[in-house]
């Protein structure tokens, strides 16, 4: 598989890459995001994921648990998830954490995201009400921004939260904070070569050396060596930094663009 690739040109007649079309959850990341009220933004080991993330890709699909293992419909158009749960019998329906029968399929939406330090790409698949919202939120902010600009940008986002209204009062959802945005690395200028090195002109004579003085003869060998060099540590890279850099920067939006014409005071 080439990772690459994956990033930057899904499979597709188009540039398929989820904000156009459609991508196949399962090829990409194994380290599931979750977001809850309790717990806000955690990985699969319970632990606070990186920040920020560049969102690559998004879909859309049906999802139906049985023993515990997914069975997925990513075909487009969807088929109509409540023919889908009409055609089993309630009596099959497994129970949910209230102890109550639950549809078994729901309508799920994914989010792909990638670690500018590490490469490690991670899954957020859910079906609430809150991740719909931040999805849809999410998928018109790029569509603007890529009818604006022309380009394939890509959100670079913080995992965030927001206030909900619920049926119970006040609640939280989670929601992708857009802090900036990218082009792939394939769209920029590559990283200048450091420069050719230069021929040597004509070697110098060489310089008649002096002989060494005699040692002493209360002095050893080892009095008359040089300390030996300490190599230097070399900097640590910083992974993000490079990853960043190579990817190219997107202006953002001015009012003009948005309104399509100039303010008039």
């Amino acid at each position: 598989m080439n990772m690459t690739n994956d990033l930057t040109h899904a499979p597709g007649p188009i540039d398929n890459d989820g904000f156009n079309g459609s991508l196949n959850p399962d090829r990409l990341g194994n380290n599931y995001l979750k977001w809850t009220a309790a717990a806000h933004w955690i990985d699969r080991d319970g632990l606070t994921p990186p920040s920020p993330l560049l969102i690559f890709a998004i879909d859309e699909a049906l999802r139906m648990w049985k023993a515990n293992q997914p069975t997925i419909i990513r075909e487009k158009p969807s088929p109509d998830v409540e023919q889908l749960n009409a055609a089993i019998p309630e009596s099959e329906w497994e129970r949910g954490i209230d102890n109550n029968p639950r549809k078994p399929w729901e309508h799920i939406v994914i989010v792909r995201l990638v670690n500018f330090s590490t490469g490690e790409i991670y899954k957020y698949e859910a079906a609430t009400t809150g991740a719909h919202i931040a999805y849809d939120v999410l998928k018109e902010q790029v569509i603007t921004m890529r009818a604006l600009r022309g380009t394939r940008v890509m959100p670079v986002v913080n995992l965030s939260e927001r206030p909900m209204k619920t049926a119970f009062g006040m609640g939280r959802r989670p929601h992708f904070e857009i802090i900036g945005w990218k082009t792939p690395g394939d769209n920029v200028k590559a990283v200048a070569k450091p420069a050719t090195p230069q021929l040597a002109g004509p070697a110098a004579a060489p310089t008649e050396i002096p002989p060494a003085a005699p040692a002493s003869p209360t002095s050893s060998p080892a009095d008359n060596s040089a300390p030996p060099r300490q190599a230097k540590p070399k900097a640590p890279v910083k992974l993000a930094g490079e990853t960043l850099a190579a990817m190219g920067e997107v202006k953002p939006l001015t009012s003009e663009e948005i309104f399509n014409d100039e303010i008039p005071w």
